[in-house]
């Protein structure tokens, strides 16, 4: 899922990366973020929403399914 730049952000010039960490359940959803580097004019809230709609595989151990850790990156640059 790709997050948008906010018009805010576009005239401002801001680019640079959100680094997210999600924890997806075990049923392959995300269940919580921790936001590891913010960007400024709304460009850390659209990374997290685009965060939420991403669809993820469970993790799995010993053939089951379990929650884990994953990390991402939001770039935002303009061309």
């Amino acid at each position: 899922e790709k997050a948008k730049y906010t018009e805010e952000a576009r005239q401002a010039q801001v680019q640079g990366v959100v680094a997210l960490q999600l924890l997806i359940s075990a049923e392959g959803q995300v269940k919580d973020i921790l936001v590891v580097r913010l960007l400024s004019h709304g460009l850390t809230i659209k990374a997290v929403e685009a965060a939420h709609s991403m669809k993820f595989e469970p993790g799995m151990k010993d053939g089951q399914r379990v929650a884990v850790l994953v990390n991402v990156e939001f770039s935002f640059n303009i061309y």
